[in-house]
């Protein structure tokens, strides 16, 4: 979080206070970053809530770029890629989201009845580090104070990625080729007949992803290879405390 604070504290943000204070001819002590930033907050729930709000008036686009960041930094250092135990404390959701994969195909292949829909519920908390978990939305550079004009591009704008309502679904799909065409597949492959092919995609806010490294359109086996390291994952002991003597 030294991130955080030393964005907020920084010459960034303290100019859209001071400009606040302009607008208003006050001092420029008048309205501190606390204020501005309650004022930035009501600006945005009102604005997604009604449509229109009085406080998004006092900011230009500039602004809420500015503090739109400062929320980034936050979300991106507590529950995303700032540090690791932030997403691997997530494997738990991973690992049954992986095995529900797995057991309804193999169901679906031995022509016996499957899972169609997993469905769990939680927070902008509970997904960010399932983001992470799944390699989404990482930036080449991590999200620091002094970068913020080199990161007006990145990925991770939680904005866009964790509004309310804000969902993921991971899809798969069993797909038959046409005749006379053949799927290239590995040797080891157990889970794909010669002639059909498991797909999994993965959608956010209802559209479709690009997964990191296999497309938009990833071979099940791909999918679960890329991310089997979640399968040997333990949550005690990443969550683990070492007892003071």
């Amino acid at each position: 979080m030294s991130d955080y604070y030393e964005f907020f504290r920084g010459k960034s943000i303290g100019k859209v206070v001071k400009k606040i204070n302009q607008k208003f001819k006050t001092d420029d002590s008048f309205f501190n970053l606390d204020d501005v930033r309650v004022m930035y907050v009501l600006c945005a729930f009102e604005q997604c809530l009604l449509n229109g709000s009085d406080w998004c008036r006092l900011m230009d686009h500039e602004d809420t770029l500015t503090f739109e960041y400062l929320s980034d930094i936050k979300q991106y250092w507590i529950n995303a890629y700032g540090y690791k135990v932030n997403y691997q404390q997530s494997c738990p959701i991973m690992k049954d989201l992986l095995h529900s994969i797995l057991t309804s195909v193999e169901a679906h292949r031995g022509g016996k009845n499957y899972t169609k829909g997993h469905f769990m519920f939680g927070h902008g908390e509970t997904l960010a580090p399932v983001y992470s978990d799944l390699g989404l939305f990482k930036d080449t550079k991590p999200l620091k104070a002094e970068n913020f004009q080199a990161q007006h591009h990145r990925k991770f704008r939680s904005s866009y990625i964790l509004p309310f309502a804000a969902n993921i679904a991971i899809v798969t799909y069993h797909c038959v080729p046409q005749e006379g065409i053949y799927i290239q597949r590995n040797e080891n492959d157990i889970f794909m007949e010669q002639a059909t092919e498991y797909i999994v995609q993965i959608y956010l806010n209802e559209r479709l992803l690009d997964i990191p490294g296999c497309g938009t359109s990833c071979p099940m086996n791909d999918f679960l290879n890329k991310y089997k390291k979640i399968e040997s994952c333990e949550f005690n002991k990443v969550c683990h405390l070492n007892k003071s003597s």
